[in-house]
């Protein structure tokens, strides 16, 4: 699927989520909120060189969003770079967990007060893992309370794809810091002697 088959497929499927959308000469993009705008869903860009790349829609799934919407925050800018450099056009960041906040400790407290698991942001998971092919991990380094709390999420998006893995934990890396020609790297199946 295109970006445009994307974003009618998600209005048809999430009609009580509003959509905004913004077109320019250098991007489009869109995002769907709840109604009050306190948790994002999905957040779309494409870029005019879709036809020539040829690889489509990357989607992309870390921890919780940030207050981006229709302009762009510096996670997304770097996420351009990379998807550009590896042959994506276009990209549809969802998340583990859909509040918003670009402050850790905000989505702990939400975390501690929510009932989980927000069945809504599951749906979406489990579209975007029904729709895209390449999916993309990368959520950074995730937090014992977070781990568990993500558990449902994870298993929905069905991720194919990461930017590497950290260090300590082994978790999918954040792209904020990653240079642009970081390769996006296929997920490997472990073999029977490293389970």
């Amino acid at each position: 699927m295109n970006h445009r088959e994307i974003l009618r497929a998600m209005r048809n499927q999430f009609p009580d989520l509003a959509f905004k959308e913004e077109h320019s000469p250098h991007q489009s993009g869109w995002c769907a909120t709840n109604p009050a705008d306190s948790c994002r869903y999905m957040l779309g860009r494409t870029w005019p060189t879709e036809l020539d790349l040829g690889l489509g829609v990357l989607a992309v799934c870390m921890l919780n969003p940030s207050r981006a919407r229709l302009r762009d925050d510096p996670t997304i800018r770097n996420l351009r770079g990379i998807a550009l450099a590896n042959g994506y056009a276009s990209i549809l960041v969802v998340n583990l967990f859909a509040f918003s906040s670009p402050r850790p400790k905000d989505l702990d407290a939400w975390l501690r007060t929510q009932p989980p698991p927000d069945r809504v942001n599951l749906d979406v998971l489990g579209r975007v893992a029904l729709y895209l092919p390449n999916r993309l991990a990368a959520w950074g380094k995730l937090t014992p309370m977070r781990r568990r709390e993500s558990v449902f999420h994870q298993a929905k998006f069905k991720h194919t794809h990461t930017l590497g893995l950290t260090k300590t934990t082994q978790d999918p890396r954040h792209p904020l810091y990653m240079p642009h020609a970081t390769h996006v790297l296929p997920v490997r199946e472990k073999r029977d002697h490293e389970r």
